[in-house]
């Protein structure tokens, strides 16, 4: 169930642009109550918000709602 969080979260990430900002302001209060380990919490916020942008901007523009 974890790795579905994992993708949930990153789909939120990419297509949901005020999502975005309150998680990068506050990744604890982002991630509190999601199916997460302790390893794959660290390794989204490690993810810096440029590469989330480059990636976000790679996307159709009808599926990414991110301000890049």
């Amino acid at each position: 169930m974890s790795q579905q969080a994992v993708q949930q979260l990153i789909g939120e990430l990419v297509t949901d642009g005020a999502f975005a900002k309150s998680f990068f302001e506050n990744p604890d209060g982002a991630l509190s109550g999601r199916d997460l380990t302790e390893d794959e919490i660290a390794g989204l916020k490690a993810m810096k918000e440029d590469e989330l942008g480059q990636f976000s901007g790679g996307l159709d523009e009808r599926i990414s709602k991110m301000d890049v």
